[in-house]
């Protein structure tokens, strides 16, 4: 909200989190450092804590190069099709804005001196597991569209890294000439070049965080890349009507492929859930969630998963007489877990999907209840190593199984991402003779001798709905040669019983003159 939980000689905070400042009597005129003191519990606690930065509020050095004689501003500001800035056509949310164009140099420079101050704050404490930064459209960190910084800085530098010419003159309708040029004939060439020179600033942010610290991550959490900045931007608009992605967050400078060969980099896939007020709002979150479009544009890269819950909102206008404090504004918010097994889908339908090395759960508030539901499949989770799995080259639906090898042992974990329980069996080329165990109880891993004709060995276990099985094999060179799948018979015969009632329903319809 426009300031900071940390003194800073850069952002110049408000005192949005800390009022001390405004006591009559003087008695705590202080800023208080609450980073540090996050910093210092986690690490009595032993617990990990990766700040949020989200880039979306009027930067002090910026605002003094803007204000000066000259065109020492220009750039800085994310021009668009008209040209004027982002502000002058269009009201902050809360201060909230895409103020500057993260192509420009300047603005870069502006952004890794802030990273840079807040890295240096943190880094010597054990529990500092690295830097994250918000993206979507009321930030800057990224770009708005293809028709936002269209500026002259900005054209002049991408005529010379391309030798593109564009022929828009220098009149003051230059930029909508521009504009024309650029989402047209020249829209592949513009985009691309966005991308690269975003990616090559998100790893430049990357470095800042990495250099004091090499095991810290730098996370990009795409939150924010769900809703654009209308209704035509959004992700979830354009899974309805069909549009492409991919085209969508290029037009951006959002390409995250480009972080595949850049280890301290890794980028959370978003989903999100709310309180379903209609069965149309729980198809759409679920069609965002499992799309298959949205998983292929961060399928190339180092993947993570940010599950965001919406909180629902009730507005309790009889309370604002009665309060104490005038004027008052009696509002609520409450934030409910998924009942039962359904705690789980979300887990699984990331491992299952992407691998997720980090997962992230939470909203305005932690996710409180139903923790049962999930408490062991999140210490299978964290019992895992921190290191890429693959899909191994036997697959068997419902069952996604993955393998990972690290120090000459072999890591195995199989997902069950449907609401019915499984019997699987997985075919190992390795013998029964080989020691393991399985998580999170560490019991010893009991491999069964293959059938007759074939080789290796056979793990079996039923697997829960939404559950997950793993172990850990003391030879680095197992592979999965076989994955069987059987539903237990009540669930056999409940999946049958939903075919037979979906059938009659079709047939009611078809025979409906509405229907013909």
């Amino acid at each position: 909200d426009g300031s900071t939980i940390y003194p800073s000689s850069l952002l110049q905070p408000t005192p949005r989190y800390d009022t001390g400042i405004f006591f009559s009597s003087g008695q705590d005129p202080m800023r208080k450092d609450f980073l540090e003191l996050l910093l210092r519990v986690f690490d009595r606690e032993g617990l990990k804590l990766l700040p949020l930065a989200q880039f979306s509020t009027p930067l002090p050095a910026l605002e003094r190069a803007i204000a000066e004689d000259g065109n020492a501003g220009v750039g800085i500001e994310l021009i668009g099709r008209d040209g004027r800035s982002w502000r002058e056509t269009h009201s902050p949310a809360r201060g909230l804005a895409p103020y500057y164009n993260p192509l420009n140099p300047r603005v870069q420079q502006a952004i890794v001196d802030v990273v840079d101050e807040l890295v240096g704050r943190c880094h010597s404490h054990p529990s500092f597991a690295g830097l994250a930064v918000e993206l979507g459209s009321a930030g800057y960190l990224q770009l708005l569209g293809s028709e936002w910084g269209v500026d002259d800085d900005t054209i002049a530098r991408f005529e010379q890294a391309t030798g593109l010419q564009i022929p828009a003159g220098t009149g003051s309708d230059r930029f909508s000439r521009r504009c024309e040029v650029l989402t047209t004939t020249l829209a592949a060439q513009w985009n691309r070049w966005r991308c690269e020179e975003l990616g090559r600033f998100h790893r430049r942010l990357a470095e800042c965080v990495t250099r004091r610290n090499a095991r810290a991550r730098f996370v990009l959490a795409g939150r924010g890349l769900l809703n654009g900045e209308n209704s035509v931007d959004d992700v979830d608009q354009a899974l309805r009507t069909g549009q492409r992605l991919e085209t969508l967050l290029t037009a951006r400078g959002l390409d995250f492929s480009q972080y595949r060969d850049a280890p301290g980099i890794m980028v959370l896939r978003p989903a999100q859930w709310r309180a379903p007020d209609s069965r149309l709002i729980h198809a759409l979150d679920d069609s965002l969630n499992t799309s298959s479009s949205l998983n292929a544009l961060f399928a190339n890269c180092r993947l993570g998963s940010l599950f965001f819950h919406i909180p629902r909102e009730c507005r309790v206008a009889e309370f604002d007489d009665d309060s104490p404090w005038q004027p008052a504004y009696t509002w609520l918010a409450s934030q409910a877990s998924v009942a039962g097994i359904e705690n789980r889908r979300r887990y699984v339908q990331a491992l299952a999907a992407g691998d997720a090395q980090m997962i992230f759960d939470g909203g305005w508030l932690i996710p409180m209840g139903q923790e049962e539901t999930t408490r062991r499949l999140r210490r299978v989770v964290t019992g895992l190593p921190a290191v890429p799995f693959h899909l191994s080259k036997s697959q068997s639906q419902p069952i996604t199984v993955r393998i990972a090898r690290q120090e000459g042992e072999t890591w195995i974990y199989a997902v069950n991402h449907v609401s019915q329980a499984a019997h699987v069996g997985l075919g190992l080329s390795c013998g029964v003779d080989v020691g393991g165990e399985i998580l999170p109880e560490q019991d010893p891993v009991k491999l069964n001798s293959a059938p007759a004709g074939r080789a290796g060995s056979f793990a079996r276990f039923q697997l829960e709905p939404y559950g997950i099985w793993a172990c850990r094999l003391r030879d680095g060179n197992v592979t999965v040669e076989a994955v069987e799948v059987a539903l237990p018979e009540a669930s056999q015969q409940a999946l049958a019983a939903r075919i037979r009632r979906f059938d009659e329903r079709l047939a009611l319809a078809r025979d409906d003159s509405r229907f013909k």
